[in-house]
């Protein structure tokens, strides 16, 4: 019984021991894990203070981006209405195109813009007249990609999609003769017709309001991946006969988002 009454003690000291040993380190623990909720909870703020921050920039620069295309809408609209003051065939006229191996026509790579008309469409009078006319926005591009540097690719699009000028130009195949455009678009593209997102939504029955829109995500026919676009109707008198537009690559977006955390 006494050997049983000193083991009982025994047991009974050590486990005392043992508990007072744990309990430094126990309080040490609380305190460190404490410590870090506290560290993670600031951490946490900064973080969510640092995306704020970024979204809040990027809202702006894509408000910046939607102004521009309206203001590239807008000027576009007064060349379309006063033909007398814009139309210089003696800068540019359908005269620099040339016809491509498929039936598109296109310009060369050494001019400020890139032009391309698919071979469903027609290049009648009217189609060369608002060509030459569209002329008059290389004045412009320059300094609207210049203000906005996220922008990829600035353009005036006529015809329901038949033809293209687009800013800046640039030769990615030197061995085909061509600007951009004609480069890296199909001869037939856009010929069974466009979403209505890119054309019917904007004009004078769906938009009324001559309205400033986005586009949804895209994959872009180019090669740049996931796009969006700002988009603005161009007018003739009370008819829309253009849309003038910018494209912005959602990989730069999202680049964007991800340095706030780095």
């Amino acid at each position: 019984n006494k050997l049983k009454k000193g083991l009982g003690l025994n047991v009974k000291l050590f486990l005392i021991f043992i508990l007072l040993s744990l309990l430094p380190i126990s309080l040490v623990g609380l305190v460190v894990v404490t410590r870090t909720i506290k560290e993670l909870r600031k951490e946490a703020f900064e973080r969510f203070e640092e995306y704020h921050r970024e979204a809040e920039r990027i809202n702006l620069i894509l408000s910046q981006v939607s102004s521009s295309s309206k203001s590239l809408a807008d000027y576009a609209t007064q060349v379309y209405n006063n033909p007398e003051l814009f139309y210089h065939p003696d800068y540019w006229s359908t005269k620099h195109l040339f016809r491509g191996e498929e039936g598109q026509y296109g310009n060369e790579a050494d001019e400020t813009s890139s032009v391309i008309v698919f071979n469903w469409h027609p290049l009648n009078e009217e189609t060369k007249r608002n060509l030459t006319l569209s002329a008059a926005l290389d004045f412009i591009f320059p300094s609207i990609k210049s203000e906005n540097p996220n922008i990829g690719n600035i353009y005036i699009i006529g015809d329901k999609y038949g033809w293209y000028r687009l800013y800046p130009n640039s030769d990615p195949d030197p061995k085909k003769r061509g600007g951009f455009v004609m480069d890296v678009l199909p001869a037939n593209l856009n010929q069974g017709g466009v979403d209505p997102v890119f054309w019917d939504d904007l004009n004078e029955v769906h938009n009324p309001g001559r309205l400033t829109k986005w586009s949804p995500p895209y994959v872009d026919v180019t090669g740049q991946g996931l796009m969006v676009s700002v988009l603005a109707p161009v007018y003739q008198n009370d008819k829309m006969i253009a849309v003038a537009g910018a494209d912005i690559s959602l990989e730069d977006i999202t680049n964007q988002i991800g340095r706030a955390h780095v």
